[in-house]
Parts: C-alpha cells; structure tokens; sequence
C-alpha cells in the first residue's frame, strides 16, 4: 500500500473509533483482511500457474475496466485492479427494514456517507442478529446476500474469485454499476444513489456487450429477455405495493390479518399468470418468498425514478458519457440529487 491509502485507512478507523464503534471496527477488520489478501492482476497474469480460467476472467475485467473509464466516463482508481481468492459465492449479508404498517425505511447512520437504508455485515449470526433486533421492536426486516461494493474511492475495491463464474453482462453490469458509486454518491440519498447506480450499470453493460459481441449476438438479444421479465416483476410489485399503500391508509381493524391476505393473494395472481406474463424462468419462485415492506422496499430502492435518467439519457442521444458527465456535475454535493435530475428535463429558452 502506498502512502495515500494508508491515510484513508487511518481517517476510517478514527471514524470507527467515534462512532458504532464495535460495528464498524468488526467490518473494517474484515474490509482490510481482504485488502491485504488481495493479488495485483498484473502478477497474476504473468504466473504461469494461475489458471487459463482466471486468466481469462482477469483478461475481461480489464476490457470491462478500461469501457467504463474510456467510453462511460467513469471514475478511474484502480479498483478491481486486484483479486481475492474465497471459499464462498457472496461477500456480505445485508440488512434492510421498514415499519411494519409502512414503506418508511429503518435508517443507519454512518460517518462519511450519511444516513443509509441498509447496512451490511460480513459475518451471518452479526446480521441475523441485528435483523431479530428489528423485529423485536416491529419493523419488518429482509436479510440478503451481496456480490460486492463500494467503498467509494477510500480503498481500492477487489475483485473476488467467485465472480469468475458470472455472465459477462452480469460481470459487466455489476463492475459498472459499483463504479458509478464511486464516480458519484451523494451523502444520506440511498435511493438516488442506487437509482443512478442501476441507470449506469444496466445502460452501460449493455453497450459494452453491444461493442464487445455486435447487435446481433445472442448475449445481445438475452439481455432483452431479462429486461423484458425484470419490467414485468417489477410492474407486479409495484401493484402489490401500491394495494399495501391503500391498506394502510384506510388502517381497517385487524391490519396484519389484512396486510398478510393482500401479499398471499397476489402470490396467487403471480403464480397463475406467470406463463402468460414471463418469456423466462428467473422468477418462478417469487410466490415462495416471504414477503414484506422491507422486500418490497428494496426493489424500489433500487429502481424508483430510473425513468429520469432515461429520459435525460435520451437528449444525449445515445452518448452516454456525455450523459453520465451531465448527471454527475448537476448532482454532486447537491441535497437533493432527484431535484436536480428533474432540472436538466425543464425547457430550456
């Protein structure tokens, strides 16, 4: 590590010192673990013995890397320039929640990033824990596993080796959308955050299949199928959610009763319709999930608003860059980032 990164380290743990000490000491123990245990790609690459399969996963992450900084504009620092062996296909569990009878989100409060509607936990019983915490008091909770994240330019993000087995649009989408964090994170707006995150990385994966394989390719075409059933799920959420919204504003005598009837009614419609809604398999199992605000929620988080930056997107007229350039100087530091999205829309004189 150079001089630069050792500063970061050392700002981050006096953080942790003064505030959510124990939580956040016990993440950054982890965080830095696997820092250390990092390989540079370079020297991997130049071993005889790293295998022709990693070889090759090195190989596409640096053309994935170089797109992403090159044709999308994005944030150049390293990341993803190192890689971690692991005996598991995830990197953390993270916890969200809402209220029980509302989509309001249970918030976090962290040094450096702000107030945030999920926080992450690299061993299972810390987040179990914490999600029985949360049920206790009432809130509704969902416990889920992570590929990866942002550490937002204060450490150099690895590459972890069970990514070698994903898609190359998966790959693609997910290192792009992690670096759109770091090229743009506005303190305390989740939502914003990852919206932006999900526009980039969805739009941006796609090009770089689009150049990488050309238009007609079936890794071009199935991206088409996954957009396809993932507007679907979405649409069909969002009708649950909106009936749960409409519940709890009527707040009628026996609410959980009502809630639990409105879920277990629309997995019902979801099942019987899923052949006449879906082209693929993805989310057959939908009805079998145990629903809850906190499930729901998490969905929205990720893709409330995207519609915006499409519709930003389209006055650049397939320049992506130069799209991403725009929405990155209009939001930075702003307190509303959704707001100023909103002004790049209105006529100009």
């Amino acid at each position: 590590m150079n001089r630069r990164q050792w500063l970061k380290i050392l700002v981050l743990a006096v953080s942790c010192m003064f505030f959510q000490g124990c939580y956040l000491l016990k993440q950054g123990f982890y965080l830095f673990r696997y820092t250390f245990k990092a390989e540079d790609n370079r020297t991997l690459l130049a071993d005889s013995d790293t295998p022709e399969s990693t070889r090759a996963f090195l190989q596409r992450v640096e053309d994935i890397t170089a797109f992403a900084q090159e044709a999308l504009g994005l944030l150049d620092n390293k990341n993803y320039s190192k890689y971690v062996r692991v005996d598991q296909d995830f990197l953390a569990w993270v916890v969200s929640a809402t209220e029980e009878f509302s989509f309001q989100p249970y918030l976090w409060s962290y040094p450096l990033v702000g107030k945030m509607p999920y926080q992450g936990f690299y061993e299972e019983k810390d987040a179990v824990k914490e999600a029985h915490r949360l049920k206790k008091k009432g809130y509704d909770v969902w416990v889920r596993k992570v590929e990866a994240f942002s550490t937002l330019g204060y450490l150099t993000d690895p590459l972890y080796s069970y990514m070698e087995d994903y898609s190359v649009y998966s790959l693609a989408n997910l290192l792009i959308h992690e670096q759109a964090h770091a090229t743009l994170f506005l303190k305390g707006q989740g939502e914003f955050n990852e919206s932006f995150a999900t526009f980039v990385g969805d739009l941006g994966a796609k090009l770089y299949i689009a150049r990488t394989y050309g238009t007609d390719s079936q890794e071009y075409t199935s991206i088409f199928i996954n957009e396809h059933d993932r507007a679907v799920f979405l649409e069909q959420l969002g009708t649950l959610k909106s009936a749960l919204e409409d519940l709890y504003t009527r707040r009628p005598p026996q609410m959980k009763e009502a809630k639990q009837a409105e879920i277990e009614a629309f997995k019902q419609r979801f099942r019987s319709s899923y052949r006449n809604l879906f082209i693929g398999e993805g989310y057959t199992r939908v009805p079998d999930i145990p629903m809850n605000n906190a499930f729901i929620s998490l969905y929205a988080l990720y893709h409330s608003d995207t519609d915006l930056f499409y519709r930003v997107y389209e006055q650049f007229h397939g320049d992506l860059k130069t799209c991403i350039q725009t929405l990155v100087e209009a939001a930075a530091g702003s307190k509303d980032g959704f707001e100023e999205v909103k002004n790049l829309l209105q006529p100009r004189g």
